[in-house]
């Protein structure tokens, strides 16, 4: 029970020294929120983070003051719901259903009923082919070649203005592919012929520090966020390190981070840390200097 006792002095230190409420704390974390976050982490709730959540789930939400150091303690339902939008990244392999090419020729003709027609006839195609790109509230384009030699500098575009008839269509698509892509790209040649190609958003991936103990990715649904600056940062509790790191070392991560950080080999050594300094230098240099997060990375 060390970890319980570590993250009482915490937040008794706080009560004492920075008039932080008697009933800042949640209540402890029941058993069918454990269940829900083991499932999304595909495996057991750490025991040893599990220590702290028995003692506090998250802080009370009607607190005005964040419970740890200036920063939020999570609880285990902003911990659910960071989980399922790290689910929500994972892409597997490109993968197409017999619907698809129904809903893609749904998809062309609308775009063929917004395109320019011959000023005179009104039915022939006046343009060679149209590129455009389309995915969940995301569209550019489209592009108009007149001919088989217009350049990308030459084309013309188009305006839609009411895309409503298609996003359904867009998301029917996206769903039985199972999700494997986030941009449909397009081109339509008027003698009907339809090219496709489905793309994944690419992120650069944030570095490792020290090297090879993170995984470079941004968020994980193997790092169990913990407590949050509010701003999509976090110091977590990693799962599945790189190859030289260690399960259940307590990392920094984020939108705002370029490399994520190794903070503690363990729970235990972050929140020892972080009390002995509260105890011993009376918070001095962790509260009154950076942002928390700068101040623990370099707390020895």
């Amino acid at each position: 029970m060390k970890n319980k006792a570590l993250f009482e002095n915490i937040i008794n230190w706080q009560m004492e020294n920075l008039s932080l409420g008697s009933r800042s704390l949640g209540k402890p974390i029941i058993v069918e929120e454990v269940e829900e976050i083991e499932k999304m982490i595909d495996e057991s709730f750490p025991e040893d983070l599990l220590e702290i959540f028995e003692k506090a789930n998250g802080q009370n939400e009607k607190t005005k003051k964040m419970l740890f150091l200036g920063l939020e303690y999570m609880n285990s339902q902003q911990i659910i719901k960071h989980l399922e939008f790290c689910n929500s990244l994972i892409k597997s392999e490109i993968q197409v259903s017999d619907k698809s090419d129904s809903i893609i020729n749904k998809i062309a003709r609308f775009y063929i009923s917004k395109a320019p027609k011959h000023s005179l006839l009104g039915l022939k195609k006046n343009w060679y082919k149209i590129e455009f790109k389309c995915g969940i509230g995301n569209y550019e384009g489209p592009y108009l070649y007149i001919n088989s030699n217009t350049t990308n500098k030459e084309r013309t575009s188009f305006r839609i203005d009411d895309y409503s008839k298609i996003k359904q269509s867009i998301k029917e698509l996206q769903q039985i592919e199972n999700n494997s892509w986030d941009t449909l790209n397009f081109v339509i040649f008027a003698n009907g012929k339809i090219q496709t190609e489905r793309k994944k958003n690419e992120f650069s991936a944030p570095k490792s520090k020290p090297q090879k103990s993170i995984k470079e990715i941004y968020f994980y649904n193997k790092w169990i966020p913990f407590i949050s600056d509010v701003g999509g940062n976090y110091i977590g509790y990693d799962l599945d390190p790189d190859e030289n790191g260690t399960k259940g070392q307590i990392i920094i991560f984020g939108r705002d981070e370029l490399q994520s950080t190794v903070v503690a080999k363990s729970l235990t050594e972050f929140l020892t840390r972080i009390s002995d300094d509260l105890s011993f230098n009376n918070g001095e240099y962790l509260i009154n200097r950076n942002h928390l997060f700068d101040n623990i990375k370099s707390l020895k």
